[in-house]
């Protein structure tokens, strides 16, 4: 089985004109293209013109094939596939002047490989600076659920309940907000998990770094999270009120909804 993508990277700008009336017409900041991110105008650079860039979702030991088309000019760029181990495919993996020459202006190149390693990982560019500005995104690598070690744990793993945490730098000295699946924590538009009381959901969260590369601490109001893997692999499940995650980390967790 094999999943197939095409992958644009392009140079952008936050709350610019194709966001329209927003935030005050929320409609309008779901337009294609729309990036809102701390609220200000700023040139960032972007995969398929979202922040963060599109969720690559598949089956273990699927054959992933990604065309990345490079329409940043001038500028380089290298997709590397955190927690892929790439056994079978070493230069798939995206380390420039390593296992490739960075793919250049106006070109196209095609990544191709097993998605060996199961659990909740990331993308992101490996040249330069450009993951700060908005190229990355998550790689969730799903097991069926007859060999998932976790699945008595949870009953549901939604497609939508991933939290990408990035610090993003608006140009100002000391200035890092930090934004959860491209918005700001403190705006109105802030991604909600919708869930059902009494029924258990599987949440995966990625640090997809920043500027400063400081540890989140993550926690949910009013709940506890039963915490079931780490990086990708399953662990012996810990129920805790705070997680610390680091740049590039992951981890997964249960959330049950009270009724």
């Amino acid at each position: 089985r094999s999943s197939v993508g095409r992958c644009h990277r392009h140079l952008s700008h936050t709350s610019a004109w194709w966001c329209g009336d927003c935030p005050k017409n929320l409609t309008h900041c779901f337009r294609y293209g729309c990036v809102i991110a701390e609220g200000l105008t700023r040139r960032i650079l972007t995969a398929n013109k979202q922040l963060p860039g599109p969720a690559i979702q598949v089956c273990e030991n699927d054959i992933l094939v990604v065309d990345v088309v490079n329409r940043l000019p001038g500028q380089g760029v290298a997709i590397h596939w955190r927690g892929q181990k790439q056994s079978e495919s070493p230069y798939m993996d995206g380390v420039p002047m390593l296992t490739q020459c960075p793919i250049s202006s106006y070109t196209t190149f095609q990544y191709k490989f097993r998605a060996a390693q199961a659990g909740t990982h990331l993308w992101h560019s490996h040249t330069g600076n450009e993951f700060l500005d908005g190229i990355f995104g998550p790689l969730i690598v799903r097991k069926a659920d007859r060999v998932e070690e976790q699945r008595a744990l949870y009953d549901v793993d939604d497609r939508n309940h991933i939290l990408v945490l990035n610090e993003w730098g608006s140009g100002s000295a000391g200035d890092f907000p930090i934004l959860v699946n491209g918005v700001f924590h403190k705006d109105k538009l802030m991604p909600k998990l919708t869930v059902s009381p009494g029924l258990r959901y599987r949440v995966r969260v990625v640090h997809a770094g920043g500027g400063n590369s400081c540890p989140f601490y993550v926690s949910i109001q009013n709940h506890e999270m039963l915490v079931i893997a780490l990086d990708g692999k399953s662990i012996k499940p810990v129920n805790t009120k705070t997680v610390q995650i680091n740049q590039g980390e992951r981890f997964d967790f249960v959330l049950s909804a009270y009724a």
